[in-house]
């Protein structure tokens, strides 16, 4: 989770933020390694603090995804919920063992 942070981190305008947060953004632009992309646990991954990993990605079991996806939807300030899953490629039986279950276990509960 980390690392798919980093790279949301990386494509974000660090002027949107404040604080320490900013700085964060600031480093990882800088200390990003593209080479390191696909890595599961990238050098640049380790500059996201853990308070950001909550306010930029949603992990768990079915039941916590659901809850946080659902209390997301009441923000007005959020206007989408990317999913992206960091497992396997297209056709991989885990990928679409995933799909089917986000599908089945939590859309519709959202």
């Amino acid at each position: 989770v980390r690392a798919r942070v980093s790279a949301v981190l990386r494509m974000l305008d660090p002027g949107r933020l404040e604080g320490d947060d900013r700085a964060v953004a600031e480093a990882v632009r800088r200390e990003y390694d593209m080479f390191a992309h696909a890595d599961s646990m990238p050098k640049h991954a380790a500059l996201v603090p853990e308070r950001l990993l909550d306010r930029y990605a949603i992990a768990g079991t079915p039941a916590q995804v659901t809850a946080r996806i659902s209390a997301l939807a009441n923000d007005d300030r959020i206007d989408r919920v990317v999913v992206s899953p960091q497992i396997g490629a297209p056709g991989q039986p885990i990928t679409r063992d995933f799909i089917t279950g986000f599908g089945e276990q939590v859309l519709p509960f959202v």
